[in-house]
């Protein structure tokens, strides 16, 4: 699973789950003030949200649903996994 990519509808869909804009999580993994990353824009589809940003989001949706420990422990290997997968491909 070091390939998969998150789509802009799984993440906007994420963020609504967690409480957080969209564009307010952009910014808080870097994306400038206001930028409004198009990947987080409603009704984009073309583009995949940037693995660092998808690997941050599903961390803390992990967090704060119903996971425990050990499910959050594979999903963080699963998520190196892809990020690993990424410094690859750079």
């Amino acid at each position: 699973q070091g390939n998969r990519r998150m789509t802009p509808d799984e993440y906007r869909a994420m963020c609504d789950e967690i409480g957080v804009s969209p564009y307010r999580f952009a910014e808080m993994c870097g994306a400038k003030p206001g930028s409004r990353p198009s990947w987080a824009r409603d009704g984009f589809k073309s583009m995949s949200v940037p693995v660092a940003v998808a690997t941050a989001i599903r961390v803390v949706y992990a967090v704060g649903t119903d996971m425990n420990y050990s499910e959050i422990a594979a999903m963080l290997r699963e998520e190196a996994d892809v990020l690993k997968s990424a410094c690859a491909t750079e």
